[in-house]
């Protein structure tokens, strides 16, 4: 049985205006998108919403969040343990990328603690020894299929999670061919979803970059079958 912040959450990118200005049309668009599409739950202002560059207000207008690769320590299996204990934690976004810490903290957390996958490529195998979802970058742009990747994996048909999860993977691992969420927004201009603009920082990607995104975004009929 789902429960809040299991299946997929979407990590939203946040949409600028040229300006630099926070797109509130662009985001409410871009929110009811996700919904229609059969998203679970949203996850605005993250690192992919460039929450670095967001003011108080825009935050406006907890699950424990494990990223090594962006802050330099992991959040260990014990020490998650001990988190667990505390009533207002109820999960965690689980994005070390290691395979074996994740298959100890399915095992070692208690069963109603919600293990979500911080990687969209390996959603699959977290599900597979107990996880409950992900939260996604990928769903940004492909709403409906990462929905029905995991809506399988919960049902138990991984028969057809593995089909979906075998044709978007290039799509996966091409949203991090530059620093998040570069590709991702370069990819939902080019979807027609928004207008590409970032905050310092970020900035547009390589010229070689956006040629391979393209050639994803090509190979999945993803450039057709946008809606603005």
């Amino acid at each position: 049985m789902r429960t809040p912040f299991t299946g997929v959450g979407t990590a939203l990118v946040t949409p600028f205006t040229q300006s630099g200005a926070l797109d509130e049309v662009g985001v409410r668009r871009l929110g009811r998108r996700q919904i229609d599409a059969g998203v679970h739950f949203l996850c605005p202002c993250g690192t992919t919403g460039e929450s670095p560059t967001l003011t108080d207000g825009e935050r406006t207008l907890i699950i424990v969040y494990n990223v090594p690769g962006r802050t330099g320590v992991n959040v260990e299996v014990a020490t998650l343990a001990r988190l667990a204990q505390i009533p207002n934690i109820v999960g965690v976004k689980e994005a070390s990328g290691n395979v074996t810490q994740m298959c100890e903290i399915c095992r070692a957390l208690p069963h109603d603690f919600i293990v979500l996958s911080g990687d969209d490529a390996l959603t699959l195998p977290l599900m597979a020894v107990g996880g409950r979802g992900i939260i996604s970058v990928a769903s940004n742009e492909i709403p409906f299929e990462m929905a029905q990747m995991v809506e399988a994996a919960e049902r138990g048909d991984f028969a057809a999670a593995r089909g979906i999860h075998a044709r978007i993977l290039p799509l996966m691992l091409g949203n991090f061919i530059e620093s998040n969420p570069i590709p991702v927004k370069a990819a939902m201009a080019a979807m027609g979803l928004l207008d590409e603009h970032y905050r310092l920082p970020m900035c547009a990607p390589k010229p070689e970059s956006r040629q391979k995104i393209a050639d994803v975004l090509k190979e999945l009929g993803l450039l057709k079958a946008a809606v603005a």
